[in-house]
């Protein structure tokens, strides 16, 4: 019981301040935002919480994957022709580490030559290496070392 009677409260308070600065802004004969302050005075009324209007972020994609063009920043990941040839990667090359053998997950596919500074070969598979998380992200983009056959 003492929760209902809180939001009974609460909503009145709403409604209070909402009606206080309609009448406020009316005052000053400021429309557009008296029209605003009504609909946040019939929200408190109705008990409702008052709608912010920040927009909810766009997800990166709903159910269909972005569409792959050259260039592409963190997105390029999530694209057909990566995942392709990503899973052909890992089918030709199994799934160990090419630079210390470890079988351990996440794996990642890495470029040999980075899609930073060699853009043409991101979906080569002769640019592609599967080493371990730890080993990738120790590589980074600086260094060119193809693991794959020593």
């Amino acid at each position: 019981m003492p929760y209902l009677v809180d939001a009974v409260e609460a909503a009145r308070s709403r409604a209070r301040q909402a009606r206080q600065e309609y009448s406020r802004l009316k005052r000053r004969k400021k429309i557009a935002a008296a029209k605003a302050a009504a609909k946040a005075i019939a929200q408190a009324k109705a008990g409702e919480k008052p709608k912010h209007s920040k927009p909810k972020p766009k997800p990166i994609y709903n159910n269909e994957p972005p569409k792959y063009h050259p260039g592409m920043k963190q997105e390029f990941y999530l694209t057909r022709e990566w995942r392709k040839v990503r899973y052909e990667a890992i089918k030709k090359y199994g799934r160990i580490c090419a630079c210390c053998g470890s079988k351990a997950f996440p794996l990642h596919v890495d470029h040999v030559k980075p899609r930073s500074k060699y853009p043409s070969l991101e979906l080569e598979l002769g640019n592609l290496q599967v080493l371990c998380a730890d080993c990738n992200l120790g590589k980074s983009n600086t260094d060119q070392t193809d693991w794959r056959g020593a």
